[in-house]
């Protein structure tokens, strides 16, 4: 009766959980870069232009093919973070709060509120004033694989001084999967969303 109930209900979980693959954290899996030692994340809060992007993932390539204007906040005071970028011509959600991991690293997760995911996000290196380097892998809900490499300046009509240095491009190469030359640029032209 009820007991019999429960402990068929209790003997059916068991057999579900023991054929069940259950959600690990793969984040294990990701690259594991050098990052800037004592980091200041104060120092490095504030808007930073996405001038370039390396996706490995065909989905997340699609999706942001037609990026233009996209910029990148860190917030330390609320941690909180965002990217702001124009897809054709809508502004999606991608925002977040993040948790420190090593912070004094430049090391933290962050969490994409809209599509459920959490990545590391890496700051490879930082001059803190013209330019950063930003390693993102996270895990989506198909268990499959997200990652970016970002080339964030303060000033893009400074990027292409930026990108011809040698240890800009050794930073760069990292993490991403294409050299500096190769790798997708993003148009900041006409912006209207920062």
């Amino acid at each position: 009766t009820i007991l019999y109930q429960t402990g068929l209900l209790f003997a059916l979980c068991l057999c579900v959980s023991a054929f069940h693959t259950w959600p690990k954290d793969q984040s294990y899996l990701c690259k594991r870069p050098s990052t800037v030692n004592n980091f200041d994340w104060n120092k490095f809060s504030g808007p930073w232009l996405t001038a370039a992007r390396d996706i490995t993932k065909p989905e997340d390539e699609a999706f942001f093919s037609t990026a233009t204007c996209a910029n990148v906040n860190v917030w330390p005071s609320n941690s909180s973070w965002s990217i702001n970028v124009l897809i054709g011509g809508e502004i999606p959600d991608i925002t977040g709060p993040y948790y420190p991991l090593t912070p004094n690293k430049g090391l933290i997760r962050i969490y994409w509120t809209a599509r459920k995911t959490y990545y590391n996000f890496a700051v490879t290196c930082t001059d803190y004033t013209s330019y950063a380097v930003a390693y993102l892998c996270g895990y989506t809900s198909d268990y499959s694989k997200t990652e970016f490499t970002l080339l964030l300046v303060r000033d893009i009509k400074e990027f292409d001084r930026i990108k011809n240095s040698a240890d800009y491009r050794k930073c760069v190469a990292q993490t991403a999967n294409n050299p500096v030359d190769k790798i997708i640029r993003v148009q900041h032209n006409q912006c209207t969303n920062y």
